[in-house]
């Protein structure tokens, strides 16, 4: 939704607001052993994602697990890998909430925040109750920089990946903002915090293509401009970019009943670019099986 550098306090920080996807996220289970050692069982997952899963699992045990050291982890479902859509925080934290169970704790957003931190380089907030709030977060500290007490206004998705080569997120540059890009980012965080409070679908979207635009010098996607005027042409609200991957979402109001519509036209029109075609709705974000766009 927006991603960059804000200044929040005294300093200049990285930061993101996630556009959450309901009905997508990884299902772990984890049978503690009395053996030392930790089974992996994750089919069609990259031996770099099974490593990632096993530092969650080792993290887990450290935290929640007291004398045990291993056991058996069965990991599944998801979403696909290097299209930014959280598939590695996804795995993560169920991985961590799986572990937790085991051993009858519930862990907090807060405290699966900091083992998440612990067991990747870079996250998602998909440990957060989005359904209560609206975090600006840190992906390297996993920590909240600011917050509303109000979740995102609800919004209908017309999803799609154009396809191509997955992007190896952890490879990625930092990017480095101009000066005119970071009050163009500040402004936009302030547009978005606005938003927010007044339920504003419109000013949201507005806030999405902004820093849709701004990312392009980072990861370019040739189809931008020409889905931003095809959302304009049918009453969405505004375009989202994965900042980190291959996905895109046309955003409508989803309390507009006129906007089905439109967005029935625009799901029939994204399909001229290739790859998939999803569409999903963000109201509901309250359980724990998430992922994002953007």
């Amino acid at each position: 939704m927006l991603q960059g550098a804000f200044r929040v306090g005294e300093g200049l920080r990285r930061g993101l607001v996630t556009l959450p996807m309901p009905g997508c996220g990884s299902r772990a289970t984890f049978r503690p052993a009395g053996s030392e050692g930790i089974d992996i069982i994750a089919p069609g997952r990259s031996e770099a994602s099974v490593q990632k899963v096993r530092r969650a699992v080792a993290e887990g045990l450290s935290r929640w697990g007291g004398t045990v050291s291993g056991g058996e982890l069965g990991i599944c479902g998801g979403v696909p890998a290097g299209r930014g859509m959280g598939s590695s925080t996804s795995e993560v934290v169920a991985v961590l909430r799986a572990v937790a169970a085991a051993f009858g704790v519930q862990p907090s957003g807060k405290e699966l925040a900091a083992a998440t931190a612990r067991s990747e380089s870079a996250s998602d907030p998909l440990m957060l109750d989005l359904a209560r709030g609206t975090p600006l977060f840190d992906p390297v500290s996993c920590r909240v920089l600011a917050a509303l007490d109000l979740p995102l206004p609800a919004l209908e998705v017309v999803g799609f990946d154009p396809g191509g080569p997955e992007v190896p997120t952890d490879k990625l540059g930092r990017a480095e903002y101009s000066s005119a890009e970071l009050k163009a980012l500040d402004g936009l965080f302030q547009s978005l915090w606005r938003a927010v409070r007044s339920g504003d679908p419109r000013g949201l979207g507005r806030v999405a293509t902004g820093s849709a635009r701004i990312n392009q010098r980072f990861l370019y996607r040739s189809e931008l401009e020409e889905v931003i005027s095809l959302a304009e042409g049918f009453g969405a609200v505004g375009v989202a970019v994965a900042h980190s991957g291959t996905v895109a979402g046309v955003l409508f109001d989803a309390s507009e009943p006129a906007g089905r519509d439109g967005s029935d036209a625009v799901a029939g029109r994204l399909s001229d670019f290739g790859g998939e075609v999803f569409r999903f709705e963000t109201g509901d974000v309250s359980g724990e099986n998430l992922g994002e766009l953007g």
